[in-house]
């Protein structure tokens, strides 16, 4: 049996994620991040479609791929320029944006009822 810490763990906690993704119905994924220097931001998917990364956070996915796919379902204008979703944050959906949202655009609008997402 590998060791806890070996490169067996992480690739079979990669592709439980994404066993998770493909049952929870997600666009599909280019890549799974595993391990890297970023740590706390880890696991995260990349999709294939577009630039999108998801930071998924440790943890069990279930709740927070449900989340997800909620999210995407918005129609939101700032959803498309969204270049990451973090959805470490417990009934959250983080956007994050490659320039400033525009001031005068609320992100996600009034689209969700709080605690939704």
């Amino acid at each position: 049996m590998p060791a806890a810490n070996s490169p067996h763990r992480g690739l079979a906690a990669g592709v439980a994620l994404l066993a998770a993704w493909n049952a929870a119905g997600l666009p599909t994924a280019s890549a799974v991040e595993i391990a890297d220097e970023l740590g706390g931001e880890l696991p995260a998917v990349q999709l294939a479609a577009r630039k999108l990364r998801v930071v998924v956070g440790g943890g069990d996915p279930k709740e927070k791929l449900a989340r997800l796919s909620r999210v995407l379902a918005l129609d939101e204008p700032a959803l498309a320029r969204a270049v990451a979703i973090d959805l470490r944050f417990p009934g959250l959906g983080v956007l994050r944006f490659a320039a400033p949202c525009p001031p005068d655009e609320e992100l996600l609008g009034g689209a969700a009822a709080p605690g939704t997402v």
